[in-house]
């Protein structure tokens, strides 16, 4: 919570596609100490840098369906937003069958390519 308002001051200065783009990578950093870490200090930071990473992902995809897409539209776009992240925590629970370490290095390895 501490981020949202200095990242709200970035979307309006910055746009929601730079913003997102960089903290993308931050999220993919995050996400790769946390796969390779071996304590608990490591974890923590790990975990605490993909919340900086994606702090302002509901935010920049809620001021890019503001910017690019008609009135008309909004609604049913921000119900898919809604829909896909939730997707990702349902899709999260469903995948026991990786190790912790290895599904914290594939979403690192998602995340770059963006």
């Amino acid at each position: 919570m501490a981020v949202q308002i200095p990242i709200g001051m970035c979307l309006d200065r910055f746009g929601p596609r730079r913003v997102q783009s960089a903290l993308l990578g931050v999220a993919a950093a995050g996400a790769a100490l946390f796969g390779l870490s071996s304590g608990v200090l490591s974890l923590l930071i790990g975990r605490a840098v993909i919340g900086l990473g994606t702090a302002a992902a509901l935010m920049s995809g809620l001021k890019i369906i503001v910017l690019f897409f008609p009135k008309e539209r909004m609604a049913l776009l921000n119900g898919f937003m809604i829909m896909l992240g939730s997707l990702g925590a349902v899709t999260a629970t469903a995948l026991p069958r990786w190790s912790w370490k290895g599904s914290a290095g594939g979403a690192s390895s998602k995340c770059l390519p963006l």
